[in-house]
C-alpha cells in the first residue's frame, strides 16, 4: 500500500471539489500524452507508408492537441 500513500495524503487535505479538479486535470493530461503518442506512431507509419488516412488522422490530431 506505499505506491498509494502519496494519494492517501492528498484525498485527506483536499477537499472533494478540489480532488474532482485535480482527477480532471489528470485526465486531461492523460488524454494529451495518449494523443501524442498516436501522432508519433503515425508519423512513424508516414515515414514507412504514406498513406492519404494516416496523414489525415494525422493532421486531425495535431490540431486537436494545438487547440487543447
Amino acid at each position: 500500500m506505499k505506491k498509494y500513500k502519496s494519494i492517501q495524503i492528498i484525498v485527506k487535505v483536499k477537499n472533494d471539489e478540489a480532488i474532482l479538479e485535480l482527477l480532471s486535470e489528470l485526465l486531461f493530461e492523460l488524454q494529451e500524452l495518449n494523443n501524442l503518442r498516436k501522432i508519433e506512431s503515425l508519423e512513424k507509419e508516414l515515414i514507412n507508408n504514406l498513406d492519404e488516412n494516416s496523414y489525415s488522422e494525422l493532421i486531425k490530431l495535431k490540431s486537436q492537441v494545438n487547440r487543447e
